[in-house]
């Protein structure tokens, strides 16, 4: 009997030994594989790109550096003042908790539903320490204090936030540029929360009446956004488009408010008009391909590092990937559908290759329509001024004269002329969907 269970354990032993071995001996084999074989983008064009990605990161060190030397001591800023700094306070539960608030509000304006209630307090209660020196500290604990008093003290509370004072002051001295070199990924930053912020307060300015200081506020906010355009990563067109949202629902409101300057649309419209070029994604495509094609696509990783054999054996083919693509930046997507096919086809094993696809079309879909802003924009100022004078909207825009564009803008998605509904008094314009991107509405004005 001790005989035969010796033997089992024995037969266990080496069973286990030849699991093992297969499992080192298959490792091993995937490594060599991973070395070995041909990289679709293991070439010259590549190595440039890697380069590229490098010397663009010094460049932006240098200009802080720069930046921050031209920083007043005994001004709004100090040279040690780091953006940096305050975004590492945007990614606890008291941060998220403001920002939900915040974002409530500004979707509608003095209300706060009780699912958003709940979510706010739970984030609250999530927080065990509400730390006294956190620049973005709402005056009162959201895990217990009324929704009333929520609402109450939010307005003071965002036209008094030092935090925004030292954002706008440092976008307008380029310090705040940093953020691209310390975060790999954007969504790490929570820029858009920051930028969430910028819309509250502009949301207050309008309830208050100072239309001029809404306009300011907003345009910071959109610089903001705007960075995030610049990031080299697909990711960044995606978080632009999350804060460019809520900052146009405050500009929609702005509108509605009353009559802008001419100087102030102009502004507006200058701010708006960042979001066309394709450049800045063109660069994000490319470098952030060229990193996940080497094994570079973890967070904290610089140029250049030692190779991850995970991601780079995952990652072949995303930087031919974005050859196929960045030219496709110069058409809608309406126009290069028969394109985007090959692109979104997943390959076996190509898990960062496939995550860079389905990202980089989705971001493409999303630039194009954020493209439309600016003209919607002028459409939109046209179309109040026009009511200002004859008390109603057009029923349709080929009544609306002067025509401030020189035809109606075709929607992306599908190419029709953008859709215009109207009952007067208030009009939408809008798109249709797909797969990649939800239905949108461009502009909504209200009575």
């Amino acid at each position: 009997m001790g005989m035969q269970e010796g033997g089992k354990r024995r037969h266990i032993r080496r069973g286990a030994y030849v699991v093992f071995i297969l499992i080192v001996g298959t490792l091993v084999f995937l490594i060599v594989v991973a070395y070995t074989l041909p990289k679709s983008g293991d070439t010259l064009e590549l190595q440039e790109a890697i380069k590229e990605g490098r010397l663009e990161k010094e460049a932006r060190s240098a200009e802080f550096e720069k930046a921050r030397e031209s920083a007043l001591p005994n001004g709004i800023l100090n040279k040690e003042w780091r953006f940096s700094s305050l975004l590492e306070w945007c990614n606890g539960p008291t941060f998220r908790a403001t920002q939900l608030l915040v974002t409530s509000c500004v979707e509608t304006p003095g209300e706060l539903t009780e699912a958003n209630l709940k979510r706010i307090r739970q984030l609250a209660r999530d927080d065990l320490f509400r730390h006294a020196n956190n620049p973005f500290l709402f005056p009162v604990d959201l895990a217990t204090c009324s929704r009333q008093d929520m609402l109450d003290r939010l307005c003071p509370y965002l036209l008094n936030l030092r935090a925004l004072v030292e954002i706008e002051a440092g976008l307008k001295l380029g310090l705040c540029s940093e953020a691209l070199n310390v975060y790999h990924n954007p969504r790490k930053a929570n820029m858009v929360g920051v930028a969430t912020f910028f819309a509250g307060r502009a949301s207050c300015e309008v309830l208050g009446g100072e239309s001029t200081r809404a306009a300011d506020t907003l345009i910071s906010g959109y610089t903001l956004a705007a960075m995030l355009a610049e990031w080299p990563h697909i990711y960044g067109q995606v978080e632009r488009n999350l804060a460019d949202k809520t900052l146009d629902l405050v500009l929609w409101r702005l509108a509605d408010a009353g009559p802008l300057d001419q100087a102030v649309q102009d502004r507006i419209l200058a701010a708006l008009e960042t979001r066309k070029p394709n450049d800045p994604l063109a660069k994000a495509f490319r470098l952030n391909a060229a990193r996940i094609e080497i094994g570079e696509e973890s967070d904290s990783r610089g140029y250049p590092k030692p190779v991850d054999i995970g991601f780079a054996f995952t990652g072949r083919g995303a930087f031919t990937l974005s050859k196929l693509i960045i030219p496709l930046l110069d058409r809608p997507p309406w126009q290069t559908s028969a394109q985007l096919g090959p692109i979104r086809q997943h390959r076996i094993a190509g898990y960062w290759a496939n995550k860079f696809s389905d990202s980089a079309i989705v971001s493409y879909k999303q630039h194009a329509r954020e493209a439309l802003s600016a003209d919607i924009a002028r459409l939109a100022f046209a179309l109040k001024a026009w009511k200002r004078e004859h008390g109603a909207y057009p029923q349709t825009l080929s009544e609306l004269t002067p025509f401030p564009l020189p035809q109606i803008p075709r929607e992306p998605l599908s190419g029709e002329p953008v859709k215009y509904e109207n009952s007067g008094q208030t009009f939408i314009f809008s798109g249709p969907a797909d797969a990649d991107v939800d239905a949108n509405q461009y502009w909504v004005a209200r009575n």
